[in-house]
Parts: C-alpha cells; sequence; structure tokens
C-alpha cells in the first residue's frame, strides 16, 4: 500500500486524492440515479433525499462492515478510538451493499414506490461509483495481484508497480472495467424494450457478482476475509444466488425443476468453494483451476438467464 499524501487542506481538511475521487464516485453515481429516477418518476425532490440517505447509508455501514470483519486485529493492532475516526480509512464493500439496501427499504417505506421499479436505477448508477471508486485504488496501490515476472507483460494498464518498484497485477482497473461496462451494458438494454420490474436490477447483481468472484481471487492485497475464503466472494455468490432464486420464484416452476436448480446452484457453490480453497491451499495448477472457475460460473450465469428470460415471458 502506497503512503497517502495530501495534496490539500480546506477549513482545517486535509484532503487527499483517494478520498477526492470517492467523493467524485458517489456525486457521479448520484447524479446518474437521479436521472434515471426522474425518467420513472419525475420527482427530483425524493431523489435527491434518496441520495442523501443513501451515502450516510453506505458509508455508515461499509465502515460497521470492516470493523466487525477485522474485529479481532483492531483492539490490538489498530490505534484507541479507531472505529470512530472515519478519516483514517477502513470500509467494506459488502457492508456498503448493506447499507444502500437498507436506505432502498427506507425508501420504499417512504414513498411506497416499488422496490424492484427503485433497484432498476440504483444498481446501474452503484457500478458507476464503484467503477470510479476501483480506480481510486491507484493512489493507495490496494487492489493489485501477484507479480508479474515477464518483461513483455510488464505494461500498464495490465501492470502497475508497488512500492518497490516490482511489477504486479492492476486487478483494480479490471475491476474498474467491468464495473463500467456492466452499468453501461445495463443502460443500454433497459433502453432497448420495456423490461419487467426489478430485471435490470437482477441481471446487474447476477453478472456483477460472477465477475466478482473471479477479479477477487486474483487479488494479493488487504482483503478482507475469512480464513481462506474472502469477503467480496461471499458478496459476489449471494447476490448471484438471490437473482437466481427471484427470477425463480416469478417462474413459478414444477416442483422437480425447482429442485434440480437448486441443486445445481449448490454444486456450483460447491465447486467455487473447493477451487478457491485450491488455489489457497492446494499445489494444483493455478490455471487449471481458473478454468474451472469460470467454466462453474458461466454456468451459474446460464441459469440465472434463462431463469429471467423464461420468467420475463410469464409475467
Amino acid at each position: 500500500m502506497n503512503e497517502p499524501a495530501k495534496f490539500a487542506t480546506i477549513l482545517g481538511l486535509d484532503i487527499y486524492p483517494y478520498g477526492a475521487c470517492i467523493a467524485v464516485a458517489a456525486a457521479l453515481g448520484c447524479l446518474l440515479w437521479l436521472r434515471l429516477w426522474n425518467q420513472k418518476q419525475h420527482d427530483t425532490k425524493q431523489g435527491i433525499n434518496f441520495a442523501i440517505l443513501a451515502v450516510i447509508s453506505c458509508v455508515l455501514f461499509a465502515r460497521i462492515g470492516f470493523c466487525a470483519i477485522r474485529a479481532r486485529f483492531i483492539a490490538v493492532d489498530y490505534i484507541p478510538g479507531f472505529i470512530y475516526k472515519f478519516q483514517l480509512g477502513g470500509y467494506s464493500l459488502a457492508g456498503a451493499c448493506v447499507g444502500l439496501l437498507l436506505a432502498a427499504g427506507l425508501f420504499r417505506l417512504k414513498t411506497g414506490t416499488f422496490l424492484a421499479e427503485t433497484m432498476d436505477a440504483i444498481v446501474p448508477a452503484a457500478l458507476l461509483t464503484l467503477s470510479i471508486a476501483r480506480l481510486a485504488e491507484f493512489f493507495t496501490l490496494e487492489g493489485i495481484g501477484g507479480y508479474i515476472e515477464t518483461d513483455t507483460l510488464q505494461w500498464f494498464p495490465l501492470a502497475v508497480w508497488d512500492t518497490y518498484g516490482d511489477a504486479v497485477i492492476a486487478v483494480f482497473i479490471w475491476e474498474a472495467l467491468v464495473a463500467l461496462l456492466l452499468c453501461g451494458g445495463l443502460l443500454l438494454w433497459r433502453k432497448k424494450a420495456v423490461r419487467t420490474r426489478g430485471d435490470v436490477a437482477l441481471t446487474g447483481m447476477l453478472l456483477f457478482g460472477l465477475t466478482q468472484i473471479v477479479l477477487e481471487s486474483l487479488r494479493q492485497d488487504n482483503y478482507l476475509r475469512f480464513g481462506f475464503v474472502r469477503v467480496n466472494q461471499l458478496l459476489g455468490i449471494v447476490l448471484a444466488l438471490f437473482a437466481i432464486v427471484m427470477w425463480l420464484i416469478r417462474l413459478k416452476p414444477t416442483r422437480i425443476l425447482r429442485v434440480r436448480i437448486y441443486a445445481g446452484a449448490v454444486f456450483c457453490t460447491a465447486i467455487l468453494v473447493l477451487v478457491e480453497f485450491g488455489l489457497d491451499k492446494s499445489s494444483l495448477s493455478n490455471i487449471l483451476l481458473y478454468i474451472v472457475m469460470v467454466v462453474d460460473l458461466a454456468v451459474l450465469g446460464t441459469i440465472g438467464v434463462t431463469l429471467r428470460n423464461r420468467s420475463g415471458k410469464e409475467a
């Protein structure tokens, strides 16, 4: 990780490049949310109220999530009062997602709008915010992977150089690119035809969740984890399975088909756990294990998209 260097002080508050980028990311995400919200609801005041609520909730729960996961280390390795000193950093993507969902739920209770319709506008905006936030990791050198020893592959953006001058995989750039492509793809897809309410959000959750599992596996930085299982991988599989279950409920299939789909999803999840265990603990070829992972994720993605398309026809 790079030692943070401030570039300005405003009203006694130190401004750092990473923090400034996060503020820009949040602002652009809020603007996209307002644009999408106004296309359906035409109520700017409600949209602004939600944006404020969402930002506060995401920051708060991102902090809570990080501190909860690192609880046993904070008391020993961190300075006193770290939990309350937000400026010191330490946030969780999974916690931010929980905060965003809670904000959407509160917004639903207050305004009476359809939660699925609200989420259809939230997910593309969240992906845009995440894309910029990932790029901002350039200033911290979080989001990096293993060393690149081949000279011909040591070029930006495939590689960045750590504090020791060694070339490492710039995973954060690929995470940013994937999030941006998903955001753009969802925006284009929602324009092509009338979509079943909630499909934009669920499709975003499915694809982001599946891609996050692979990308998170490449990281070799200060990622959050439980044992060999990484928190963002857990987030990814939860999002993907949630989308699959929601489409399955909407489809209302026969009992046999429902059992088969659940069994298939559980089997694919088990394979992912075994692959990640193999990457962390075994001497098996990493290339082979990643091939298995990608194929497994493709199966889960196919299940999800098939259910979405079939349930959309039934709706």
